[in-house]
């Protein structure tokens, strides 16, 4: 009786896969369900930098408010004999430079908006929301340092950074003092 049952089984399971075998694959349906749980990721994941990523200036002036400021990961940190520049990775291009500016930063809370605090915000991206800023474009647009001017819109969730609207949820404040 036994090997009867086993004899079945292994039978069932052969029928099985053969039926398996002849149903057609849906390549271009796979690859769409594939960029669709990435796209669900990302989104799952938010618009942030990942860990270790800070914003350092892509010059050497001595002004921080005056340069663009990239998502990079920092390879040979700051010292006496680097004469106080870290060598960094830029995430967007994959190219090592020099930097005087390394400044880990977080996104903004409501709470530490101001008028006449300095952020950081996305160049090029006044007047968009949040929602049009995908993750990959947060992590690599230019972020450059600007002066909040006004509040009167966060209600409908835009601060004035020198003059230009910013969504406030992709604005961004330095952990180390820059003035």
């Amino acid at each position: 009786m036994k090997k009867f049952l086993f004899v079945a089984a292994a039978a069932a399971v052969a029928l099985i896969v053969a039926g398996c075998s002849s149903l057609p694959v849906d390549a271009v349906g796979l690859m769409n369900a594939g960029s669709a749980v990435t796209a669900v990721a990302q989104q799952a994941e938010g618009k942030d930098f990942k860990s270790g990523e800070v914003l350092c200036a892509d010059g050497t002036k001595n002004d921080p408010t005056d340069m663009f400021y990239k998502v990079s990961k920092v390879l040979t940190p700051a010292s006496a004999a680097t004469k106080n520049q870290a060598e960094v990775l830029f995430v967007t291009n994959g190219n090592k430079a020099w930097s005087t500016y390394v400044v880990p930063s977080h996104k903004a809370a409501k709470a530490e908006l101001a008028v006449g605090k300095l952020v950081f915000h996305l160049r090029g991206w006044q007047g968009y929301e949040e929602k049009s800023v995908s993750a990959e474009d947060y992590r690599q647009s230019d972020w450059v340092l600007g002066t909040v001017t006004s509040l009167d819109e966060m209600f409908k969730n835009f601060v004035e950074i020198d003059g230009d609207k910013y969504d406030w949820r992709l604005v961004r404040i330095a952990e180390i003092p820059l003035e």
